[in-house]
C-alpha cells in the first residue's frame, strides 16, 4: 500500500475560497486516474486530503482544485492541477510528511482548464 497526504489554503484575491473541490488523485496511466480523496474546502479555505492505493505502479499525485474564481459565467468553472512530488508518497499505512499547499492565491494561477455547461 501507498500512502500521501497534503493540505493547505486556497484563495481567491487574498480572500479565502469556500467551498471549492479538493480532489486528491494518482494519474497511474495516460485517462486513467484514480481518486484518492476529496473534500472541500471550509470558511477559511482550508482543506486537508488523505489517501491510500494498492497500484503496483509507482504513485504519481496531484491536487486538483475545481472552483468559480475569476469567473464571470455562473455556467463556468475553473479547474488548476498540481503535481505532489513523490518524496510525499510512502509505502505502508503511515503518512510521514503531508505535502503543504501554502496559501496558493487561485485569481493568480495561470495553468487551468474552464469547464463550462451549456444552459439547460
Amino acid at each position: 500500500m501507498q500512502v500521501v497526504g497534503a493540505f493547505g489554503h486556497f484563495y481567491c484575491n487574498r480572500k479565502p475560497i469556500r467551498n471549492a473541490r479538493v480532489r486528491l488523485t494518482n494519474n497511474v496511466r495516460i485517462r486513467n486516474q484514480e481518486i484518492l480523496d476529496s473534500t472541500l474546502t471550509n470558511k477559511n479555505g482550508y482543506f486537508l486530503v488523505r489517501g491510500h492505493t494498492y497500484s503496483h505502479y509507482t504513485t504519481l499525485p496531484y491536487l486538483e482544485v475545481s472552483h468559480n474564481c475569476g469567473e464571470r459565467n455562473h455556467n463556468c468553472h475553473r479547474k488548476f492541477k498540481l503535481r505532489i512530488p513523490t518524496y510525499y508518497v510512502f509505502v505502508g499505512t503511515t503518512i510521514h510528511r503531508f505535502y503543504e499547499a501554502r496559501h496558493i492565491d487561485l485569481r493568480k494561477r495561470y495553468y487551468y482548464r474552464r469547464i463550462c455547461m451549456k444552459n439547460a
